[in-house]
């Protein structure tokens, strides 16, 4: 049902908008005087809100969840990125921490415009009365998807892990409530043992038919101060992408079975939505675009390359302008071939952009032959992306999950600590 209704926002201004009702439960209630009383809890999606009242709504509610939580765009970009620095944390490498004069300028535009345009990104501070203790940022990675990322918390701090837990459950949070998102992703390091324990626990115990999509890849570098030297003849030609290719790309992955990626990354045969994206990152001073090259088959492509392109910075280690590939037949004799020149041609468009490395996100049976051509891994990570319905679940979840682990994380007894682990060993004999 749609409902129309008025809204009291925080400041007492009232502000029409409709509703969506998506659930109508039985509220428990014990009643001495009246047994005819039978209240219910309505629950409703609210549409049609301006932006100034959805932001306001946001903002009361991360300050109703976490009063030490503020919106960053407050804060000068040059202080987060000292605290970034102060918490080790590890960014592409042409962001490295010590060359400010370098780095910053770019980085700061982007921050700022992206801290004007809330709809496209948004980022969070975690703060007591004197500095900033920690980070995380939302950014609308697709059109109807919500990436959660840079997530930074000052070490040797009593209250790091609870602060860890506050950022990223508000972040996935101020992503549901934007209306027209369906889908959030978040990735991490595997070699970074505590998140990954965290997210892969999460992904096995949530994992929802049709709902969800976990992906591995590696993330690989190639420097492009030296492009190498190819022999064009000896390599598949690459062509860009023509509508066709898109509805290639769709029943592939719809016969694949994976519906989570085709959705939550725009990779229908309509680029309606991409177009769309393009436009909003357009409207804000930013740039967000994706380019298809292909390599083609026998019958149809044989390997396409998904190259993202975007304003540096919006992803500090810069998965909006890195390139994936989708091969569809492995066994196919010129296979890897087709690999190395979609590749090549990656590069080729990573330097026409005035980038100074091109990225690969990329599956491990790739890894060999973009090696050859100079790609060095720079580590394995996990990509898990679910849909808005699955994010109460989510957030219970999350919180049971810190409520049960962190409390011997923190133990400042080492006896009760030596005890506890003991008692872990006895238990798993």
């Amino acid at each position: 049902s749609l409902l129309d209704t008025m809204l009291l926002l925080p400041d007492g201004s009232e502000a029409a908008c409709r509703v969506e009702v998506r659930s109508v439960d039985v509220v428990p209630f014990e009643s001495r005087h009246d047994q005819r009383l039978r209240p219910y809890r309505c629950g409703v999606r609210i549409l049609d809100m301006p932006r100034a009242v959805r932001d306001a709504i946001v903002d009361a509610f991360v300050s109703a969840r976490a009063p030490q939580v503020r919106d960053a765009a407050v804060f000068r970009f040059p202080d987060v990125w000292r605290m970034m620095a102060d918490a080790r944390y590890t960014f592409h490498p042409d962001h490295p921490f010590g060359e400010e004069s370098r780095v910053l300028p770019v980085l700061e535009a982007t921050y700022e415009r992206l801290g004007r345009a809330r709809e496209l990104g948004r980022s969070l501070v975690f703060t007591d009365a004197s500095r900033l203790l920690g980070h995380v940022n939302g950014l609308r990675m697709y059109s109807g998807t919500w990436l959660v990322q840079h997530l930074a918390v000052m070490p040797s701090f009593r209250r790091s892990e609870q602060i860890s837990s506050e950022l990223t459950s508000l972040a996935v949070e101020v992503g549901e409530a934007m209306e027209d998102v369906e889908f959030i992703r978040y990735m991490w390091r595997t070699d970074n043992r505590w998140p990954h324990r965290l997210g892969s626990w999460l992904a096995r115990v949530l994992e929802g038919q049709g709902l969800c999509h976990l992906r591995q890849f590696h993330y690989l570098r190639a420097d492009l101060s030296q492009m190498p030297t190819v022999d064009a003849g000896a390599l598949p030609a690459v062509r860009e992408a023509r509508p066709e290719d898109r509805q290639w790309l769709e029943s592939y992955l719809r016969r694949r079975g994976e519906m989570v990626r085709l959705l939550s990354e725009d990779l229908g045969a309509d680029p309606g939505p991409e177009s769309v994206l393009g436009a909003r990152f357009r409207a804000a001073g930013l740039h967000r675009e994706r380019r298809m090259f292909v390599v083609d088959g026998d019958e149809g492509p044989l390997a396409l390359a998904l190259q993202d392109e975007a304003t540096p910075g919006l992803s500090l280690i810069e998965v909006t302008n890195g390139f994936n590939l989708v091969v569809a037949d492995r066994r196919h004799p010129r296979a890897k071939d087709a690999v190395t020149a979609l590749a090549l041609r990656c590069m080729a468009h990573a330097r026409e952009r005035g980038r100074a490395s091109a990225l690969g996100l990329v599956d491990a049976l790739d890894v060999p032959a973009l090696g050859a051509w100079g790609f060095v891994d720079q580590g394995l990570f996990s990509e898990w992306t679910f849909h808005r319905s699955m994010v109460r679940r989510w957030c219970e979840a999350w919180r049971s999950l810190f409520e049960r682990q962190m409390p011997m994380r923190r133990s400042k007894h080492p006896a009760a600590a030596q005890a506890a682990a003991f008692a872990q060993k006895q238990e798993v004999r």
